[in-house]
């Protein structure tokens, strides 16, 4: 049975249990292993995923797409214009049309107390810049060892984290 991470638990700072690591690190090597056999499948297949961000080109929104597509999710970059000065109303709204157009929500770039906010109402797995080198998770790569660069370890950790919260 795949275990199943909170989603919230990847929004602040160090908030990850020992069995969340855990899950995160067997599931990364696991596709390091696939990845090394050839025999990686498109486990997202189905699957869409938005990424909220203003720089199309960040380090983070590169490792994201790159990520989720090596899983076989489609990725929509979207400007969200939210901002900390929105009201409820549109902020509930955009979230909520967020959650019924995608299977989860990457931010890039957004203040956490409104990802926070993004989180509350969307209904899906909302993530606070997960693919950037600050996340909590960006630590977890160190455990696979280091066969590969640093590069693709880190892509598998991302996919891990995908796969253990996207249903």
């Amino acid at each position: 049975m795949q275990y199943v991470l909170d989603h919230r638990c990847l929004l602040g700072s160090g908030n990850l249990s020992p069995d969340d690591i855990e899950a995160i690190v067997v599931r990364a090597r696991q596709l390091r292993d696939a990845s090394r056999a050839g025999a990686s499948a498109p486990l997202l297949k189905g699957k869409n995923l938005a990424l909220l961000a203003d720089d199309s080109e960040g380090d983070g929104v590169v490792r994201f797409r790159r990520a989720a597509l090596a899983l076989g999710a489609r990725v929509a970059e979207v400007r969200s214009g939210l901002s900390e000065d929105s009201a409820v109303a549109d902020l509930e709204r955009t979230a909520r049309t967020l959650g019924r157009l995608y299977d989860a929500v990457d931010c890039e770039g957004l203040p956490a107390r409104l990802v926070l906010q993004v989180s509350e109402y969307a209904g899906v797995p909302v993530f606070n810049a997960i693919a950037s080198r600050a996340h909590p998770t960006a630590e977890l790569t160190a455990r696979l060892g280091d066969e590969e660069s640093s590069a693709d370890l880190r892509d598998f950790v991302l996919q891990a984290v995908l796969l253990c919260t996207i249903n």
